[in-house]
């Protein structure tokens, strides 16, 4: 039997010079902008956590992402361990795209954190990220 979490052991992250997950995007390179730094840590506090996170959180986050304040682009601090970060991951490093390459190995980090069967959307569809970064939505049966 799964006991509930103590809800005070979930914070959220609003300090984007020191989110929990801060340490990949050291060794990534860049930084990505504030909606996947947050996007990121949610999804890393929900893995430790087994999925069980508070309701006040979720909708935080939520509101974190949407917020106009989320524009802005990738930062790229070191092109060179940024670049050796993507061929780790098998992501093409050839076009030379900044954003493109940032834009993949934000994907993949992100999803790490996902089911292999991609993640259900309250339209019944799935969500899938290839390794360039792209998400496609294929449509599922309800059983």
């Amino acid at each position: 039997m799964k006991t509930e979490m103590n809800a005070s052991g979930i914070h959220l992250h609003k300090d984007e010079n020191n989110p929990e997950t801060g340490g990949i995007w050291e060794d990534a390179g860049f930084c990505p902008p504030q909606c996947y730094l947050q996007l990121t840590e949610f999804l890393h506090i929900t893995f430790l956590h087994e999925g069980c996170i508070p309701e006040y959180y979720l909708h935080e986050i939520i509101e974190m992402i949407r917020s106009p304040c989320n524009n802005g682009g990738f930062v790229v601090h070191d092109r060179k361990r940024m670049l050796c970060f993507a061929e780790s991951l098998g992501i093409d490093v050839l076009s030379g795209d900044e954003d493109r390459i940032a834009a993949g190995i934000t994907a993949s980090i992100i999803s790490d954190y996902l089911p292999p069967d991609g993640i259900s959307s309250a339209t019944e569809k799935m969500i899938f990220f290839n390794k360039n970064g792209l998400a496609r939505e294929q449509s599922t049966l309800k059983v």
